[in-house]
């Protein structure tokens, strides 16, 4: 149930202007539990995480952030 997530994203794919930084990412983190991205440099962390907070929009998958489809300012809807 997406209510009980913080983050849902399935097939996420994400990137600024003509570089796809991000493809196909899937992803659950329930509520109320701590998190740690860990990768080498360049594989894309800052990438997501800019993708989360609505610095940059997802090319195409879905995302939600607490139950809520992913909006541009999806914050407001929380």
């Amino acid at each position: 149930e997406y209510s009980k997530l913080a983050v849902y994203t399935n097939g996420l794919s994400t990137g600024r202007c003509c570089t796809r930084v991000l493809r196909n990412v899937n992803m659950l983190v329930p509520e109320a539990t701590m998190y740690a991205l860990l990768g080498s440099s360049g594989c894309g962390k800052t990438a997501l995480l800019h993708t989360l907070v609505g610095l940059v929009q997802p090319r195409s998958g879905e995302l939600r952030l607490f139950g809520h489809p992913y909006t541009q300012r999806w914050w407001l809807n929380i």
